[in-house]
């Protein structure tokens, strides 16, 4: 006990001054040195005598009726920063007449006496010269509570009456405010503030203690640490943002005052806050260092905040002096029991529930769990996080949190602490998969979210260790979960990780589970080699453990790899083979996922009757399920069949229930999709600035996440949306160019031939407008070489229409008439109407420039009449080219034959048309003079001569059974010369023997 604070307590200042020992300073009694100060025994005796001591007995007399003249609060030696709101609020709290006693509760550190003084000066006009403050610290015993107050309210023991007497009578008509700074060590005491109260109604009691005094009345309020910087953002932030950032700033220009806060020391001076949990002891312990350490050194540093915040001025309180003594202090005020369940505590991160604490402290009653949890709260040791719907949760700062670590440490508690953790999150992570697949998909999606900090640490903990049974079953529980939040490249690869360890045999259901997930978790990332290796055995195991969802799920990864490959055919078969292993169970979320898979597949090749049956088959059994991530697939699946059938309004009500449904579950790769899907949707109808919005956002997600095939979609569709608005200017050519050479780049790095193929056909499409045609044809060919091999009829369909308008340029008629025709008959096979109206325009140029602009204006009619059906208007980077075919065909008719001619087109049925368009035939000058195959050439190829009238009909565009009918043949035998004509040209479609017929001079 310090032996002036007594002194200060047993003897009235006036008689001490009379003692040699003693010296003033200040105002301030204190001896000259420790080795002065007399023993306890003596004080005592000090005290006695003064009691009987004549100027002393009239000072008591005087006592009862005269206040001390001047009561002085402690002045503070600096500024208070970012407290306004609660000294505003305390304030309005303490002048209420029905409040007498208020306690400020809060962790060591955080700042409580200087916002108690703070409260006490803004009151000065409601307590005039009546407050009056006592600094608890010192004091050991409760007794000594009574003597400390009295003693600064200058009421002495004398006479008859008893000091709490003499104290009663002195406040009984007197309107005060007390100050009790650090109670939290006398709550014994308690009974003498409820007391006071009782018979004094005039006075007010304002407490600072880190734990409650639990008193009738009492009106508690939690000092909460300073608000942080925010850290969304690494760009300077204005100081006054942030209260811990200006406390640190300023304490820091204290020791070293060039020191300022730049662009380029804010995010780590912002981080420096938000480690030490914005507590102004430690900031201001921390500022200190900077006279040494550059703001970068300090942070490296605060992983042992505990040995580095020490040094603190002399003139604070020695449990002020460092961050770990006033920590000691709360640690040693705890019982046993407290310390043994705080330190074991350190166990866990982030926030907590009561199970998880249990397991840690390993307190098997959830009651006493409670009671131990709330004790901790009290002391302030612990931050509860109390919601209203919500199981409650916990936290330590992460200073306690560190101290709650080394003590932990230091008890040989840790491993079993942390044994006890694991099974608890192993615990949660099994009810999370179970309930995952259905209605509760959301409740436990958010669950996991809010304990992943835990669920992660306990993975690592098992692995750290090598326990193959924990981690492998806790990587399965949780690894739908890993792959929907954690597939970034960036991400620490934890499904690898526990692969890596040796699995018993008892253990291959878990492997074969983590196995198929690791593999969905390689092909998003484009890492195929990888993907293909897993699913070997995958596929091995899953047999094996005879789990025939995993088996089923993995056939059909196979497939998606497949796809990614353009092997079609192959992916089909393998996707259909996983729903017939599901065919005879009762497995409705297997059997959904697998039909969406194969509807994928179909509707990758434009195979879209067929996707959409396997998405509607999803769709019912999802339904019954309950899923809203399988559901929220399945609406932007629906939505690209509905885009590619010129349904757009209904294709935007579907991407906007994915897009509710992804949000909701926080699946931002799903998101990512919507947004392509959404903004492509808006370019098709000519909504330009809506496309480029979503696109953007979609792009932006992407990189976030490191979803590269998101980000090569999203630059696919924004120079798409670029180029269709594009009317002039190379310059902004190039800009797209640019931007889908890099789409490319990201294609070819993931593999993904489908999203190769659309970039390589809007390479071509700037060539071509750059009127760099030799260029454009090599993009042509390129992409037509995948469309074929992946038998991708939605590309190929793009590509013969754009090789036609191309070869319509250029002049080549019968070229041109041959692949667009071919290019209609594709569109109309697989639904795509967005891109017959475009198709039918290329047609009705190429009549007019063939001398029938009759027919030209029937399909334009036709085209335009498509247009308005499906909402989607020219895209201005064909309205001049379009507007110039519509004046120069009305040079060429009649405005009555136009008319005539209009209404025809705009009454003939989509069906009509395309039967129309497939009866065109080209008679210009450049296609008439060689009417027949000259005998050279033909036996170059070895043709025979029926072969080479069949030739020259199908370069003429002819359909089968146009040159069946011509030739007098039946369809099997026109069939049967294709085949001859293609095996001995080296060819393989139609669009490629026209070619040739045209380059050789074959037709």
């Amino acid at each position: 006990m310090d032996v002036h604070i007594i002194f200060q307590i047993l003897a009235p200042v006036k008689y001490l001054k009379k003692c040699s020992h003693w010296s003033e300073e200040s105002s301030v009694c204190k001896p000259h040195s420790l080795a002065q100060a007399p023993p306890l025994s003596a004080i005592i005796c000090i005290g006695q005598k003064a009691k009987n001591d004549a100027g002393y007995a009239h000072m008591e007399r005087n006592s009862h009726t005269n206040s001390i003249s001047s009561p002085r609060l402690p002045l503070q030696m600096t500024a208070t920063i970012g407290r306004e709101q609660e000294i505003h609020a305390v304030s309005s709290q303490l002048r209420m007449e029905n409040t007498r006693l208020v306690t400020l509760t809060g962790p060591g550190g955080v700042g409580k006496t200087r916002l108690s003084l703070e409260i006490a000066r803004t009151l000065q006009d409601a307590f005039p010269r009546s407050i009056f403050f006592v600094s608890l610290a010192p004091l050991r015993e409760r007794e000594q509570i009574l003597l400390a107050i009295a003693s600064a309210f200058g009421v002495h023991e004398g006479g008859k009456e008893t000091l709490t007497e003499r104290l009663e009578a002195y406040l009984n008509e007197r309107r005060c405010l007390l100050l009790l700074d650090n109670f939290e060590h006398l709550l014994k005491g308690a009974d003498l503030v409820a007391e006071l109260l009782a018979t004094a109604p005039q006075l007010k009691i304002l407490v600072t203690s880190r734990e409650p005094l639990h008193l009738y009345g009492e009106q508690e309020i939690e000092v909460l640490p300073l608000p942080l910087p925010r850290q969304a953002e690494n760009a300077y932030v204005p100081r006054e943002e942030s209260a811990a950032l200006r406390l640190f700033v300023e304490r820091a220009q204290a020791v070293k005052p060039s020191f300022t806060l730049t662009q380029e020391n804010y995010a780590t001076i912002a981080e420096i806050c938000q480690r030490l949990d914005g507590l102004p002891l430690a900031l201001e312990l921390a500022a200190a260092r900077i006279k040494i350490l550059s703001p970068q050194a300090l942070l490296t540093r605060l992983s042992s905040r505990l040995t580095l915040l020490v040094g603190g001025p002399r003139n604070l309180p020695q449990r002020q002096q460092t961050l770990r003594n006033a920590l000691n202090w709360s640690y040693d005020l705890l019982t046993e029991a407290e310390r043994r369940a705080f330190r074991r505590l350190g166990s866990l991160i982030g926030t907590w529930d009561l199970g998880a604490a249990a397991a840690c402290m390993a307190i098997s009653s959830e009651s006493e769990a409670l009671e131990m949890l709330s004790s901790l709260v009290d002391k302030s040791l612990v931050r509860s996080l109390a919601s209203e719907r919500d199981e409650p949760h916990f936290m330590l700062l992460e200073t306690l949190h560190e101290y709650a670590c080394a003590s932990l440490q230091q008890s040989g508690e840790q491993e079993e602490s942390e044994h006890g953790h694991a099974n608890y999150y192993l615990r949660l992570a099994e009810e999370a998969d179970a309930n995952m697949r259905g209605s509760e998909q959301q409740h436990w999606l958010a669950r996991l979210d809010q304990e992943s900090p835990n669920l992660l640490l306990a993975l690592h903990r098992v692995l750290v260790r090598q326990n193959a049974q924990l981690a492998l079953r806790l990587g399965s529980a949780l690894s739908d979960y890993l792959l929907l939040r954690h597939t970034q490249s960036t991400q620490h690869n934890w499904l690898e990780e526990i692969l890596a360890l040796d699995a018993s045999a008892e253990l291959h259901s878990y492997r074969a589970r983590i196995l198929y997930v690791a593999v969905c978790q390689a092909r998003l990332q484009g890492n195929t080699a990888r993907a293909s290796q897993r699913l070997e055995e995958c596929l091995e195991l899953a047999e094996r453990v005879d789990d025939l969802r995993v088996r089923a799920l993995a056939l059909s990864e196979l497939g998606m790899l497949a796809m990614q490959r353009g092997e079609y055919a192959r992916a089909r078969e393998l996707a259909m083979q996983g729903i017939q292993v599901l065919s005879t169970t009762s497995d409705k979320w297997g059997k959904s996922a697998l039909h969406r898979i194969y509807g994928n597949i179909a509707s990758k090749q434009g195979d879209v009757d067929a996707a959409q049956t396997h998405y509607l088959l999803s769709l019912m059994l999802l339904r019954e399920v309950g899923e809203k991530r399988g559901l929220a697939e399945v609406y932007i699946s629906l939505a690209t069949i509905m885009h590619l059938r010129g349904k757009l309004r209904s294709a935007h009500y579907l991407y906007q229930r994915g897009l509710n449904y992804f949000e909701a579950l926080e699946d931002r790769w799903g998101q990512v999709r919507c947004l392509n899907g959404t903004g492509a949707a808006y370019s098709a109808q000519g909504a330009y600035a809506e496309a480029n919005k979503y696109l953007g956002q979609a792009l932006t997600l992407a990189q976030q996440l490191g979803d590269r095939e998101g980000q090569a979609s999203a630059l696919s569709y924004l120079a798409m949306a670029r180029l269709n608005q594009w009317q002039e200017g190379k310059e902004q050519l190039s800009e797209i160019a640019t931007t889908l050479k890099e789409s490319l780049r990201l294609a070819n790095e993931l593999k993904n031939l489908p999203g190769k193929a659309y970039t390589l056909l809007a390479l071509g499409e700037v060539e071509r407008l750059c009127d760099n045609s030799p260029s454009a044809q090599a993009y042509y060919n390129q992409c037509l070489d995948l469309a074929q091999r992946m038998n991708d009829k939605l590309t190929h369909t793009r590509i013969l229409c754009a090789q036609g308008r191309l070869a319509l340029e250029q002049g080549e008629y019968q070229l041109a008439c041959t692949l667009l025709k071919e290019s209609i008959q594709l569109a109309w096979q697989t639904g795509n109407h967005v891109a017959l109206a475009g198709e039918l325009e290329s047609v009705a140029q190429l009549c007019l420039d063939s001398r029938q602009p009759e027919l030209a204006v029937q399909l334009l009619a036709s085209a335009h009449s498509l247009r308005e059906k499906l909402q989607t208007p020219l895209p201005p980077i064909h309205q001049a080219r379009h507007q110039q075919l519509y004046t120069n065909l009305k040079k060429e008719i009649s405005a009555e034959t136009w008319s005539e001619s209009w209404n025809v087109g705009c009454a003939l049925l989509l069906a009509q048309v395309v039967d129309l368009v497939s009866h065109i035939t080209i008679l210009t000058q450049d296609t008439t003079k060689t009417q027949s195959i000259t005998p050279s050439s033909a036996n170059a190829f070895h043709l025979t001569a029926r072969e080479c009238e069949v030739l020259r009909l199908l370069a003429l565009g002819h359909p089968d059974a146009r040159i069946a009918q011509e030739l007098v043949l039946s369809r099997r035998t026109v069939n049967t010369h294709l085949r001859s004509i293609y095996a001995k040209l080296g060819v393989s479609t139609r669009t490629a023997a026209a070619r040739v017929a045209f380059e050789q001079q074959l037709a």
